[in-house]
This record gives structure tokens, sequence and C-alpha cells, in this order.
């Protein structure tokens, strides 16, 4: 739930993000189609969205392991339905974004693969980059043919 003057990040699958104000996502009802939150490339499609809370870092992970730390006022807000910005450096050996999470230091972050396998580490232990447009740091080590196929937070203390 927003309080309804939030900034909303939405994030695509080759690495593209927009960072808008909820205000201009105006109420509807639920026979609507809703509105353009961002204008996808070719093949692209929309892999998560999150409410940017200030003192918090945008976590962007990949299907080879790979992820990153952004803090959140590296995102410009923007007006929804633009391109958006780069938000993570798409290679053969990072592979395309699994998900993204608004996080803070004390929390957690759950991947699991598509071999099953769960791990869970801390948040802090991911770098902060400077810049948007880099690939990250490995987080996983993942056995051939092995992918991230989700990812959650949880607190420190083992709660959403």
């Amino acid at each position: 739930m927003t309080k309804g003057n939030q900034n909303i990040i939405l994030a695509t699958k080759q690495g593209m993000a927009i960072c808008f104000s909820e205000t201009d996502v105006r109420p509807m009802g639920r026979n609507t189609r809703g509105v353009r939150g961002i204008s996808l490339a070719k093949d692209d499609i929309v892999i998560g969205a999150d409410i940017l809370a200030p003192d918090s870092q945008v976590l962007t992970v990949s299907e080879e392991g790979f992820g990153k730390r952004n803090n959140v006022d590296a995102y410009k807000v923007q007006f929804r339905g633009g391109k958006g910005v780069k938000n993570f450096k798409i290679t053969e050996k990072t592979g395309v974004i699994v998900g993204v999470e608004v996080v803070r230091d004390t929390q957690e972050l759950i991947l699991i693969t598509s071999n099953g396998i769960v791990i869970r580490t801390d948040i802090e232990s991911i770098g902060i980059k400077k810049g948007r447009n880099t690939s990250g740091v490995k987080i996983q080590k993942l056995e051939e043919n092995d992918k991230v196929a989700a990812l959650d937070t949880i607190s420190a203390h083992g709660q959403r």
C-alpha cells in the first residue's frame, strides 16, 4: 500500500527502469485498462515494481546471479510512460534481469534458482554502485544450466 504521494519504480527484463510519482496515476474503476507506466522496447517486459522509500536502495538481480544496489536518488523522477533510464548493464555473462526490490541494509535477500536451490544473504554484503549502467557483483555462483528464478527480501529477523 502507498501513502498517496510516493514515488514508484518500474523495472524491465532488459535493464531499463523508470521512477514516477504515484500522483501521475489517476484512480480508475476495475474495468479499465490502466495507464502506461513505461514504454517498452521490442521483446521487453516489466519484471518488477516497488515503492521508493527515502534512505533506501534499489536492488537489481540478474538471472546469472549478478546483483547491485543503487541509492534511490540515482533515479530521477520522470513522467510515467517514458522510456526510463538504463538500470543494469545486460551482457551474456549477466543474463537478463529477474527482479528489482527497494531494500535497506538491515534486510536479507532470498534467491531461488530454477533448480530449486534457495540462497539467503545479507543485503549489506551487496555493494552500492554509483552508476546505474553497471552489472554489479556475483551474488551467487550457480551450477551449469541453473538460473535465478525469483527473489524476495526479509528483515534480518526472518520476517517479510
